[in-house]
């Protein structure tokens, strides 16, 4: 293809960009579930190629049968990524990063700009080596405590959490999976494999960068959003969760008038929507005549504490009725536990209601309060669909919370987790994961290697369990990362990727190189924050290399420009899981992160365009 000209992609070029327009399209909507776009993707692909088969010239062999198109199972860079997932779950287990928090909180007494500068720089350099969703589950309750403490909104500090995790995760080879394939990709090609520390000198420059603007402008940009509630330093009353309560026979509120009830410090801090009574009654404020009865229900809102607190004195039950169960199941599970969960993009719970997401079946949990966005949803919690980021308050024994920790659909980070942890065994998972970042950066042997001898390292030593590094693999990513490799060698063999590239390179006709890849490299960054960094990094890997090639020049900056600006998921609380973690315990709207996150994005793709080159001359 001429370089100068735009044609018309070829037949097979042209049906593999139809599919990757589909499926971005279905990323950037959020319906279907990731996974089933993921399993859709693998489909398409195989019964497309199957019906019109891309022929060797010379073999008449189809070069994307099925065999090939499932090859993303075996990859390295799949079963590397496999392996450090449970390597991280082994970290996290031990809570080897805990005594670091405990530390922190412990000296940072009477600035939270320090406690915060302290906590964002041990989630950077955590999340260079582990996987960073575990990490920042840790430190929310640690900020929020530094919240309280202090009087400072914790909307100013929960942001800036997440981002830090991200920004470390760009500084080594197993920092995110996202770099590992680019590095697989690379070796494809036959361009060197990148070290574990290839490229942490650029990634310590965003560091440093991002943690100044993090720590000294980002939480004054962010609204002080001071959400009612209690004191718990966990955080866990400063949310209001809409909820419902179900008086039971033995209540004390029974033939209570609501207006007096009101006037009570049983209900001080407890917001009352309305009273529902059967099918037909439905009470709202002002509740004046209102005497309640055995069986109605109170819509309400309120923190963690004082629902609580309320279905204690109230001899009541915080729990919505869902035809097909019995409300009593609720207090025949014994010694249960709160925890709060989070919905994350792509989960087969988006568009459900609670009655369809069947918690207390599949999960063996209830759920007994929601929380969007910061604050309540007035109505019937049973009549709303769950939405990406909705938050989840939950009862139920601890080791069914504990199940959910690497369940694909849900997001826990606060619960029953610490409870769980190994003290004992941190010294081992330690020197495990030292061990073998020490071999990767004097590259005895390859990162594939490492990855599995470490993952078994931690069973072999009792880290963690079969069953928890069987959670820790998550079928979701699994999924996403076979399907975008087998589309990515769709474009690559059909010359989709090249098409694309020259495309570009048309658009930019007469440009230099550092400019045509720095207004590539701010298109990645677009991408990254509407889909998954990951999907992000295979389907542009294969366009950046094309490009280098139409251009004739090193393909490096190109593909540097993708690894950087694929993790650089800041404007956008889809573009990355821990965004959602903090989402709704700091009170977020979209726009925060766009306010936010675009500076970080802008600063970060202008720091990229400018020293790409100077690491990797053209």
């Amino acid at each position: 293809m001429n370089a100068t000209t735009l044609v018309v992609p070829e037949f097979h070029a042209l049906l593999t960009l139809l599919i990757l327009v589909g499926v971005i399209f279905l990323f950037v909507r959020g319906k279907p579930p990731l996974d089933l776009v993921s399993w859709g993707l693998l489909v398409t692909l195989i019964v497309t190629f199957q019906i019109f088969p891309l022929e060797d010239p010379v073999t008449g062999a189809n070069l994307l049968d099925a065999p090939r198109l499932f090859a993303g199972f075996s990859n390295p860079a799949m079963i590397t990524v496999v392996g450090l997932l449970i390597m991280g779950e082994g970290v996290s287990r031990t809570g080897v990063l805990s005594v670091v928090a405990r530390w922190i909180q412990a000296i940072s007494a009477g600035s939270w700009r320090r406690a915060m500068g302290l906590s964002l720089v041990v989630v950077a350099i955590g999340s260079a080596f582990l996987n960073n969703t575990p990490i920042v589950v840790i430190f929310i309750p640690i900020l929020l405590s530094v919240s309280e403490e202090m009087k400072v909104s914790p909307s100013r500090l929960m942001m800036p959490l997440s981002f830090a995790s991200i920004l470390g995760g760009t500084c080594t080879l197993i920092g995110t999976s996202t770099n590992i394939l680019i590095a697989d990709y690379m070796v494809k090609t036959g361009l060197p494999p990148l070290g574990m520390f290839t490229f942490s000198a650029l990634g310590i420059v965003l560091l440093v960068v991002g943690l100044l603007y993090l720590i000294f402008i980002a939480p004054s940009l962010l609204e002080d959003r001071r959400l009612p509630g209690g004191g718990d330093p966990s955080g866990n009353d400063r949310k209001r969760f809409t909820s419902q309560l179900q008086i039971q026979p033995s209540s004390p509120l029974i033939g209570r008038k609501m207006s007096e009830l009101l006037k009570e410090e049983i209900l001080q801090k407890v917001e009352i929507f309305r009273v529902v009574r059967g099918e037909l009654v439905d009470f709202r404020p002002p509740f004046d005549e209102v005497v309640l009865k055995e069986g109605d229900t109170l819509l309400l809102s309120a923190g963690v504490k004082a629902l609580k607190k309320l279905e204690w004195e109230s001899q009541s039950t915080l729990a919505p009725y869902i035809p097909g169960s019995r409300i009593q199941e609720k207090t025949e599970q014994g010694n249960t536990t709160l925890a709060e969960l989070v919905i994350p993009s792509g989960s087969n719970l988006v568009g459900q209601d609670l009655s369809q997401a069947r918690f207390r079946n599949r999960f063996q949990v209830i759920v007994i309060g929601l929380c969007r966005r910061g604050r309540a949803v007035e109505g019937r919690i049973t009549d709303e669909t769950l939405q990406t980021g909705d938050l989840l308050l939950i009862e139920g024994l601890g080791s069914n919370i504990d199940a959910l920790t690497r369940n694909p659909d849900v997001l826990l980070y606060w619960g029953v987790h610490e409870s769980v942890i190994k003290a004992p065994k941190a010294p081992i998972a330690g020197a495990i994961l030292g061990g073998m970042v020490l071999l990767a950066a004097t590259g005895v042997t390859g990162m594939l290697t490492l990855a599995t001898v470490g993952a078994f390292l931690m069973l072999a030593t009792r880290c963690l369990t079969l069953r928890q590094a069987y959670q820790a693999i998550s079928p979701q990513i699994v999924l996403l990362l076979v399907a975008t490799l087998a589309l990515g060698d769709a474009m690559q063999a059909t010359g989709a990727a090249t098409w694309l590239a020259n495309t570009f390179v048309i658009a930019t006709m007469g440009q230099q190189p550092w400019l045509v890849m720095s207004l590539f490299g701010l298109l990645v960054m677009v991408l990254t924050n509407v889909i998954s960094n990951n999907a992000t990094a295979v389907l542009m890997a294969p366009v950046a290399y094309s490009m280098a090639q139409t251009l004739g020049v090193n393909p490096m900056p190109f593909l540097m420009a993708v690894l950087f600006g694929a993790n650089a998921a800041f404007a956008s609380p889809i573009g990355y899981k821990t965004n959602l973690l903090v989402m709704s315990v700091g009170a977020y709207r979209f726009g925060d992160f766009l306010k936010a996150g675009l500076i970080l994005n802008i600063v970060t793709w202008l720091l990229v365009s400018a020293l790409i080159p100077y690491f990797w001359p053209f």
